[in-house]
């Protein structure tokens, strides 16, 4: 199967987060993650789902997390995790985003923002 990258928008600002979106929703991509890999390219990440916890065993580098709900809501963020750390289960959480270090910052990312992941050019979204 091929992978699927897509974009990543903030439904409140109506802006791309990240442009360069893999999706791993079968049970060997949520699997290896990103396990192997030397980094994650800057604007990129990988959508996890379903997934409430994640791990860094035996990865090479550091990572920003963000936990989603089922609506796209942000419910918590993990700044800067090391390899060889555990993050979650939380209880709310149903998707897994990951970034590279230092993305949730420079993103503006926070905790109730609403994410949405799309392939098209930018939506029209109500403001809520």
């Amino acid at each position: 199967m091929a992978t699927l990258y897509r974009k990543l928008w903030d439904l409140g600002s109506t802006r791309i987060v990240v442009d360069s979106l893999e999706i791993a929703n079968s049970f060997w991509k949520r699997s290896v993650g990103l396990l192997g890999r030397r980094g994650l390219a800057p604007n990129s990440g990988l959508w996890i789902a379903p997934c409430n916890s994640i791990h860094t065993l035996g990865m090479l580098f550091t990572i920003d997390v963000v936990f989603l709900n089922e609506l796209g809501e942000v419910t918590k963020i993990v700044p800067y995790l090391k390899p060889w750390r555990i993050a979650g289960p939380y209880r709310n959480a149903s998707v897994v985003l990951e970034l590279p270090a230092g993305a949730i910052e420079a993103s503006g990312i926070v905790v109730g923002a609403r994410l949405m992941v799309n392939s098209a050019p930018a939506p029209s979204f109500p403001k809520t």
